[in-house]
């Protein structure tokens, strides 16, 4: 490195799975701190990705290339010959997470394979993970919210002549005054906290 070269990418793969490597997330803030201007990028299998301390460790690379290589058990079992302990529905949960928590590049690397994984069926399978980002709890859960409440969000804009507030910032400061006040008396029964609740807002 004394030398200067010109390097595109550090990259993590060799002959075995580089985040089996304890290490990788110390060695990869060590490149980051001490050659900032270099990018790092990590080859792997994602069979490890449902690890959330491994993510953790990932978030500082620049580009992360997993592999998919089938979206069924038994497919994924034939081509990777992975352990049976090892299951799709985790390995995909894993890049699910890890499209949530990561901010950088993700390459999605799929290797076809002649009889095994080119059937309708498996490439329609497969075809599916673009939507999984979707399925995710609380992408979905968010999106519900703004297809439930849309109708009612520009409502102050609707009826100027009533001038509502644009914002909800004075309602969520009583609600937040109201916490605080409940959480004083912490100790109360539920029939007593509404009663205090019903108290605070009559006043």
């Amino acid at each position: 490195m004394s030398s200067n070269p010109k390097i595109d990418y550090i990259t993590f793969s060799g002959s075995g799975e580089p985040t089996l490597n304890n290490k990788i997330g110390d060695v990869i803030n060590f490149i980051k701190k001490n050659y900032p201007e270099i990018k790092t990028a990590v080859l792997t299998n994602g069979t490890l990705l449902f690890d959330k301390k491994l993510r953790t460790e990932l978030l500082q690379t620049d580009v992360i290339l997993p592999s998919l290589d089938a979206a069924s058990q038994d497919t994924f079992e034939k081509i990777d010959r992975s352990n049976s302990n090892l299951k799709i529905e985790n390995y995909i949960q894993g890049l699910i997470d890890l499209r949530t928590e990561y901010k950088g590049k993700i390459w999605l690397e799929i290797f076809l394979l002649k009889s095994y994984n080119d059937s309708k069926e498996e490439l329609n399978l497969i075809k599916e993970t673009k939507k999984w980002h979707y399925t995710h709890k609380r992408i979905r859960s968010a999106y519900r919210s703004l297809k439930t409440n849309l109708p009612y969000l520009f409502t102050w804009y609707d009826y100027i002549d009533l001038n509502i507030p644009n914002t909800t910032n004075s309602l969520e400061g009583t609600f937040s005054d109201l916490k605080n006040k409940i959480r004083v008396h912490a100790g109360l029964k539920k029939q007593r906290k509404m009663k205090l609740i019903n108290e605070l807002l009559n006043k």
